[in-house]
């Protein structure tokens, strides 16, 4: 059955059915009926139901409304939690309550106290949009409190909190372990062990959740065209709360580049990978591969001894993240900036790594040896500093988007630069060169959409250091423009 655009703008299929397209980055359609919205993703069928619910009937107009605009960006599994908060809104709806209008604030943030982590982002995002278009008596000011709230968990991250030692951050000397072998390929290694050692490398550089990592598309691996062989980048799909959205660029190494090619080079893998569409594949040819499973079994099958406790070293995906994140507290970064790299909804999450720091149990033994920098550390004061210079010169500089990334300059430092290759560049580095003929307006564009993914996230009136500080990229670019166009 084919479905299609009619005139109006909307899709649907031969027999007249309304349907959505959902996700920007590998949309489904999903059918929407009178009561019922539901699709499939990855084979999941997902399905709010509005049928039944004793709710006032403007509630679940607009829950209908907002599902099929969420449905815009994110993809179908939403339709799932937003399922359970319409099921769990009814269930503790009382029968004197004509809309949100009938609850004080303090009632709202009792409804929202009852809901799970997941509940409450959907419950937050559904009043917010309720606000925002005058529906159900929502309260804007309300809206903007409930998003500023924030909820103590009682085991807030407890594992990295105390340095768990088999949960929590690595110290040094065990990162040096599990990068000596992540790095070095054995002879005679099998599919699924070089499989297993590209996914905790690329977990390493990244610190992406785990299902980020293994839908990394096959061809995800990108460096532009007139770059040396010293510039890489891997497109990273969003997860969570950012699901739907556009892949962004992430930075890599020359190393886990030049590992990557060789590994999709191989026969049986690049077959897998055009059978799945996926980086990581499993030996069985046509299946994803269990790469978390693979990673546990690869691991232990190297009997690697933690030289902290003496016992055979216990790695997994969120341990690595938690290590990176930690070193970056270690080496100073904001609560922000850590924000950014896990892309996390809220700074407030990740606030644990920098308490950490502080706990008795942090092992004294544990002295950070690899600099990782925050993308936004050493902005300050600084405003574009470097030199206008004719295409071609220096290390290519890119804007980090995956829809159409594109070179803007070039870094003439020598040695190794341990900046953020476009944020750092534009404020205040003297090594970097504005291309004349590179289109900086582009630049602009996604720093516009940056600041407003900043702004849509955090949902609160006051600027945070992030938005202050790509404001001031943001001015930094337009000073370029300027020279450029005084002839500079």
């Amino acid at each position: 059955m084919s479905i299609e655009m009619d005139e109006f703008g909307d899709y649907r299929d031969d027999l007249g059915t309304l349907y959505v397209k959902s996700g920007k980055r590998q949309p489904v359609f999903v059918k929407v009926e009178e009561s019922v919205i539901q699709g499939r993703w990855r084979r999941v069928n997902c399905k709010l139901d509005l049928t039944g619910l004793e709710l006032p009937k403007c509630i679940v107009t607009a829950a209908y409304q907002f599902a099929i605009s969420r449905l815009e960006t994110c993809v179908p599994t939403v339709l799932i939690g937003m399922d359970k908060l319409m099921r769990n809104l009814a269930a503790n709806w009382k029968s004197g309550w004509l809309d949100f209008s009938s609850l004080s604030l303090p009632q709202l943030i009792m409804l929202l106290a009852e809901y799970r982590k997941d509940l409450k982002t959907h419950f937050r995002k559904f009043y917010m949009y309720c606000a925002i278009h005058g529906f159900c008596g929502a309260d804007e000011s309300f809206a903007i409190e409930l998003e500023a709230l924030t909820f103590s968990s009682a085991k807030p991250m407890l594992a990295v909190l105390q340095w768990h030692e088999t949960k929590g951050a690595m110290t040094a000397a065990e990162q040096e372990v599990v990068r000596t072998e992540m790095i070095n390929k054995k002879m005679g290694e099998t599919i699924t062990e070089t499989t297993s050692r590209l996914y905790t490398w690329i977990l390493f550089e990244t610190l992406k959740r785990p299902s980020q990592v293994g839908d990394i598309e096959s061809d995800a691996l990108w460096r532009p065209s007139s770059s040396n062989d010293s510039q890489y980048f891997l497109r990273i799909p969003k997860a969570k709360y950012q699901a739907g959205q556009s892949d962004e660029m992430w930075p890599i190494t020359r190393g886990l580049a030049h590992a990557i090619v060789e590994y999709s080079a191989h026969d049986f893998v690049r077959m897998a990978q055009k059978e799945t569409g996926y980086l990581l594949v499993s030996s069985v040819f046509g299946f994803r591969s269990r790469l978390g499973v693979n990673l546990n079994k690869w691991f232990k099958a190297r009997k690697i001894i933690s030289p902290r406790t003496l016992k055979p070293l216990v790695i997994t995906p969120y341990r690595i993240r938690h290590t990176g994140a930690t070193q970056m507290a270690m080496l100073g970064a904001s609560a922000h900036e850590i924000q950014y790299i896990l892309e996390h909804r809220t700074p407030y999450a990740v606030q644990v790594y920098i308490d950490s720091l502080a706990s008795e149990l942090c092992p004294l033994i544990d002295q950070v040896g690899r600099r990782l920098g925050g993308l936004f550390s050493s902005l300050n004061d600084f405003f574009f500093q470097g030199a206008i210079s004719s295409e071609g010169k220096g290390a290519p500089i890119l804007i980090p988007s995956s829809e159409q990334p594109a070179v803007v300059g070039g870094c003439s430092k020598k040695t190794t630069c341990n900046k953020h290759p476009f944020f750092q560049c534009y404020n205040g580095c003297r090594y970097f060169l504005a291309w004349r003929e590179a289109d900086h307006t582009r630049s602009l564009s996604y720093l516009e959409g940056e600041l407003e993914r900043w702004r849509v996230s955090e949902g609160r009136n006051e600027r945070s250091k992030v938005i202050k500080d790509l404001e001031q990229v943001y001015r930094s670019v337009l000073d370029v423009v300027e020279r450029i166009k005084k002839g500079g």
